[in-house]
C-alpha cells in the first residue's frame, strides 16, 4: 500500500480532511495525531516507510528537512516523522497550454512579477488553415461564421469557467529527519531545508 492510498483513506473517512489540506494550513497528519496506535500502524505499513525505524516527532528539529514523495521511495534507518502534508496544486507547462474542453482552456492563477497582481487567462485554440479556406470561398459569410463559433465559444467558458480550468497536480511532502532513503534510478530527490 502507498502512502497516497491511505489519504485517500482517511479522505473517505473525514471528508475534506485531506482534499481541503493545503500548504500553509495545518498539516493533513502531525505529530500530534500521527502518535494515534492506528494512524501509527497505517503509516508504518505504507511501501514508504516499510524499511525504516519510525518515531514520530512532537515538533521540528534543526536537522529537520522536507521531501516530496516521489514514486518509488523507500525510507531507511532512522525516521523521526513530524508531519504529512499536499503541495499546492502544481502545474507543467503540458498542463497550462493543453486545450481542456472545446479547444480551450482557463489557465491557473499566475502573478505579474513587477506589481504581484494575479491574473488568469482564457486561451482559445482554432485552425488556421480551415479560416483561411473558408475566406477563400465565401469571404463574409467565413468571417462572420468564425466571429460568431468564438463568441458562442467565449459565452460557454464564462457561464461554465470550472469546466475549463487545468487541472494541477498535487503532492504529497514529508517533513522530519531522515536517515536514508533510496529512490528508482534516474529519479531526482527534492529536498526542502526549511
Amino acid at each position: 500500500m502507498k502512502l497516497a492510498e491511505i489519504l485517500k483513506y482517511l479522505e473517505q473517512l473525514v471528508p475534506g480532511s485531506v482534499s481541503k489540506a493545503d500548504l500553509g494550513n495545518i498539516p493533513i497528519l502531525s505529530g500530534t495525531n500521527l502518535n494515534n496506535p492506528l494512524l501509527y500502524q497505517m503509516i508504518r505499513s505504507v511501501d514508504e516507510f516499510k524499511e525504516c525505524e519510525l518515531k514520530i516527532l512532537g515538533q521540528p528539529t534543526k536537522k529537520s528537512k522536507t521531501m516530496l514523495v516521489r514514486e518509488g521511495l523507500k525510507l531507511k534507518g532512522n525516521v523521526h516523522l513530524w508531519n504529512i502534508t499536499l503541495t499546492p496544486s502544481v502545474f507543467s507547462l503540458k498542463d497550462i497550454t493543453t486545450p481542456v474542453k472545446n479547444d480551450s482552456l482557463i489557465t491557473p492563477l499566475t502573478y505579474s512579477p513587477e506589481e504581484f497582481i494575479a491574473y488568469k487567462s482564457i486561451v482559445m485554440r482554432y485552425n488556421t488553415e480551415t479560416l483561411q479556406d473558408r475566406t477563400k470561398l465565401v469571404p463574409t459569410d467565413a468571417d462572420n461564421e468564425f466571429r460568431l463559433t468564438l463568441h458562442q465559444r467565449l459565452d460557454d467558458i464564462l457561464k461554465h469557467p470550472e469546466q475549463y480550468e487545468s487541472k494541477g497536480h498535487k503532492g504529497i511532502m514529508i517533513r522530519g529527519e531522515f536517515e536514508d532513503y533510496e529512490l528508482p534510478e534516474g529519479t531526482n530527490p527534492v529536498e526542502l531545508y526549511l
